[in-house]
């Protein structure tokens, strides 16, 4: 009986429009929100810097101390700074919804969601670097470890994929086989291991 009345379907019909549009505006809202990261990574595989070897010295000189490059350090603060910036946002949610806890919760998902989609932007580039010299590994090192500490303040799991590019780029070229052997599968992720193991020219024969 209800079945054959089209006022029956029509509620259904309508909630399927209302949740498709509700997507379509979060995937705008997610792509303004990480444009801005995509920019700032787009050409990292390609940096010099992973390629550059240390100038030959008469003198003794200090070891290369290396600090977070401008690219990830511009990352980490737009991510640190993300939940301020959809505070009026999430207000203006809370203004139309008396539920505070709500919008709070809101700017935190999106904080998140934004926060993995440039750490997958970031793992991307890293996959494309073709060659790193031992001067790029001590950098690139610098890079990771700085986005893992902007992660682990945004409360956020750090993925093994960079924490084995981490440890694998810190660890010393001619220790790096070594450690890849004895490890077997159970800090490192393999795939990710013997790739910088290739990048680095360093064989696991």
């Amino acid at each position: 009986m209800q079945s054959k009345d089209p006022r029956f379907h029509a509620l259904p019909l309508a909630s399927q429009r209302v949740a498709a549009f509700a997507d379509t505006v979060n995937e705008l809202v997610y792509d303004v929100l990480i444009s801005k990261v995509r920019q700032r990574l787009s050409d990292v595989s390609r940096l010099p810097i992973w390629s550059a070897v240390e100038e030959p010295s008469a003198f003794p000189l200090p070891s290369f101390n290396a600090y977070p490059q401008a690219y990830v350090t511009s990352v980490g603060e737009y991510l640190l700074t993300l939940p301020q910036q959809l505070e009026p946002l999430a207000e203006g949610i809370s203004s139309s919804d008396p539920n505070a806890d709500e919008a709070q919760f809101f700017a935190t998902e999106w904080m998140f969601k934004v926060a993995e989609g440039a750490t997958a932007l970031y793992m991307e580039q890293l996959r494309g670097i073709q060659y790193i010299t031992d001067r790029g590994a001590q950098q690139l090192s610098a890079d990771i470890e700085y986005l893992s500490n902007v992660l682990s303040a945004l409360s956020m799991p750090i993925p093994p994929i960079l924490a084995t590019f981490h440890s694998c780029l810190s660890t010393p070229r001619d220790q790096l086989k070594d450690f890849v052997k004895s490890d077997a599968g159970n800090q490192l992720d393999l795939p990710t291991a013997n790739l910088v193991c290739k990048i680095r020219r360093v064989g696991l024969e």
